[in-house]
């Protein structure tokens, strides 16, 4: 994966993690958070889900991170 590449999805995990249509964020890993929007028929976006297994399968935990995981 190539630094633009890793930045794109970056930017685009921020975006959901920035989207409160979704719900509170902070202290969930994105996956996490995504199921519960899921479980509340709160239609996430489906590549938010691909994206996280597909960095899931790379052995890239920290893109499961939200936000502000360092923040904690």
């Amino acid at each position: 994966m190539t630094k633009e590449e890793e930045n794109a999805i970056r930017r685009e995990l921020k975006a959901f993690d920035l989207d409160v249509r979704f719900g509170p964020c902070v202290g969930l890993q994105r996956s996490m958070r995504w199921d519960r929007a899921r479980n509340l028929s709160l239609d996430p976006p489906p590549r938010i889900k691909e994206l996280l297994e597909d960095c899931k399968a790379k052995n890239l935990p920290d893109f499961d991170l939200d936000l502000w995981h360092h923040e904690l």
